[in-house]
C-alpha cells in the first residue's frame, strides 16, 4: 500500500512541477489559532482554519492544507497577504488542485488568551 502511495506522489509532484500559473491574485486572509482535520486525497490531513478577503470577520471558516512559506504557530491568530496562484495544466487533471496559497507577509499576530474554547468540526 506505502509503494502505491509513494508513486502516486511521486507523480503528483511532477505533475506539480510542469505546470505554469496563470491569473495570480494578492488576497488577505485570517487564519484561526488552531487546526482542523480535512479530508484530502490521501485521506485526513491536518488543516488551515482560514477566512480570506470579505469572510474576514464573520462566523463562517473554511480550510486549506497549505500555504507556503507560512510560519505557523499554534495559539496565535494571524492576518497575512498571500499570493493565490492559479495553476494550468495541459490537460484535465483528476483531483489535481486549481491554486495554492504562497505567504507574502504579517499583517498581524494575536496571542489567544490561555483557555479559550473552540469547536472542532
Amino acid at each position: 500500500m506505502r509503494t502505491i502511495q509513494f508513486f502516486v506522489e511521486i507523480f503528483l509532484s511532477t505533475l506539480f512541477i510542469s505546470c505554469q500559473d496563470t491569473d495570480n491574485e494578492i488576497l488577505e486572509m485570517r487564519v484561526s489559532h488552531h487546526k482542523q482535520i480535512g479530508y484530502g486525497l490521501f485521506g485526513p490531513r491536518i488543516s488551515y482554519v482560514i477566512q480570506v478577503e470579505d469572510e474576514i470577520g464573520g462566523d463562517e471558516w473554511s480550510g486549506t492544507f497549505g500555504i507556503t512559506d507560512f510560519d505557523y504557530e499554534w495559539g496565535y491568530t494571524y492576518d497575512i497577504a498571500v499570493v493565490k496562484e492559479y495553476f494550468n495544466y495541459d490537460g484535465p487533471v483528476a483531483d489535481a488542485p486549481e491554486f495554492r496559497y504562497i505567504f507574502l507577509k504579517e499583517l498581524s499576530k494575536q496571542k489567544v488568551t490561555p483557555g479559550t474554547q473552540f469547536e472542532l468540526i
